[in-house]
């Protein structure tokens, strides 16, 4: 039987044994550790040498090349005032030979404290009885680059060699759009001389038993709506006001999301990822209890799959109608058109993804990722990009409160990861395919 198998049976044995303790095992403790750096926005800049001395550690451990490029701390200045680089390299047999390429990110989300239970913060990583593991990023995706470290662990203790060239990176602002991490990276030579020919990047976490692998995401677009109209006493009836304003146009917005969510509803084949998402996140304005205010705003995020009768153009004048309806005003926050889909069919790197899923008896299935990620810049330079979180059984609490991850889970998943690994890092070169 091989190490991998192996290891996978031990970890199931050890799960039906009745909650075996994971407060020892050093695969743990260096999840834990990691986890247990606060990276959360609205400000991880300041806070990323810690992280940064960790993954060294790792590299160093490990025995991988480690890499950090453009690096200047200001905490004065605004977050990833210049931002960075972070790889870590295992050179291949034929580093001529397309490499590659695991991509992560070290920034987590905003917590609030208060909302989490007391018994586990979100910055100390605390492990239950039942080995459910609480942190801020245990989810996103702390345990995806974790666990990718492992895997190249167990690949270097097992003698593995890899006939192409392996680089991991961590970068630092994916959760606010990558603008300055991999966005700017993608297009530097410090990117083209990786040579890279495949992204495994981020997914979303699986809440059941089958591994879902993104093959395309939606295109992100966040915006700001303001309202102007009349200030006045709050005991009069002015008609031109914010509110009313306003009201229209989160009414047609919120209307486009309840059609959505009614296809997905009374379609058993659609799911969230099918349809374009849109959501209210924020809102703002006034001034007092007894003051009609002159200025009110609401920011939306909207997630855009694109469709035969459903592009860019058309997302612009359907906006663009309920703006000059309402008579409001609208301000990007974000706006990317980054929508490719790595396609499946003839493609030897998806081939070699799911030869890794049968080897280890796992259904896998290809799925359209709700959310934004990193990888839409990569796959914007005609690289396959394919979005593989491991771990399986996991309930779907990324950016909730009290996120977690189980032990048997997160160790589980690190067989699947170095076995993929393995599968994509060996392929031979053939001069008749076009990687």
């Amino acid at each position: 039987m091989d190490s991998i198998a192996t290891i996978t049976l031990l970890i199931i044995a050890s799960h039906f044994c009745g909650g075996i303790q994971f407060q020892d095992d050093p695969v743990i403790e260096r999840f834990r550790d990691y986890l247990k750096i606060d990276t959360a926005h609205p400000n991880p800049a300041s806070k990323y040498l810690p992280g940064i001395e960790w993954i060294n550690n790792q590299s160093v451990d490990i025995g991988l090349d480690f890499t950090l490029h453009t690096l200047q701390f200001l905490p004065e200045q605004p977050p990833y005032h210049d931002g960075y680089a972070l790889w870590l390299t295992w050179p291949g047999r034929n580093p001529a030979l397309k490499s590659i390429l695991i991509n992560t990110h070290m920034d987590v989300v905003a917590v609030d404290e208060s909302k989490w239970d007391q018994d586990h913060p979100p910055f100390e990583a605390v492990m239950d009885a039942n080995g459910d593991i609480y942190a801020r990023g245990a989810i996103d995706m702390k345990s995806a680059t974790a666990g990718a470290l492992e895997a190249l662990r167990i690949l270097k203790a097992e003698g593995f060699e890899p006939l192409r060239t392996i680089h991991l990176t961590i970068m630092p602002d994916e959760e606010v759009g990558g603008h300055h991490g991999m966005e700017p990276f993608v297009n530097s030579e410090h990117f083209e001389r990786l040579n890279v020919g495949v992204d495994i990047d981020e997914c979303e976490i699986n809440a059941g038993n089958v591994l879902l692998i993104s093959t395309a995401e939606k295109a992100i677009w966040q915006f700001n709506i303001t309202a102007n109209g009349t200030a006045a006493h709050a005991s009069t009836l002015p008609e031109d006001t914010a509110a009313g304003k306003l009201q229209f146009a989160i009414n047609k917005l919120l209307q486009y999301r309840t059609e959505q969510l009614d296809e997905v509803n009374t379609n058993p084949n659609v799911t969230v990822a099918d349809v374009t998402t849109i959501n209210l996140v924020q809102m703002g304005g006034g001034l007092g209890d007894n003051i009609i205010p002159d200025l009110l705003w609401a920011s939306f995020d909207m997630r855009i799959l694109i469709k035969p009768d459903w592009n860019f153009g058309h997302v612009d004048n359907f906006l663009n109608g309920i703006i000059a309806e309402a008579g409001v005003d609208l301000k990007w926050i974000q706006r990317s058109e980054h929508d490719g889909v790595t396609p499946t069919d003839g493609n030897v790197w998806w081939d070699e993804i799911m030869r890794a899923c049968d080897q280890l008896n796992l259904t896998c299935n290809s799925q359209v990722i709700s959310g934004a990620t990193d990888g839409r810049y990569v796959r914007s330079k005609g690289i396959p990009v394919f979005g593989i979180h491991p771990f399986l059984n996991t309930e779907k609490r990324a950016h909730q409160h009290n996120e977690k991850i189980n032990a048997v889970e997160y160790l589980a998943g690190i067989p699947r990861f170095t076995q993929i690994i393995r599968n994509v890092a060996s392929l031979p070169e053939d001069e008749n395919i076009d990687y």
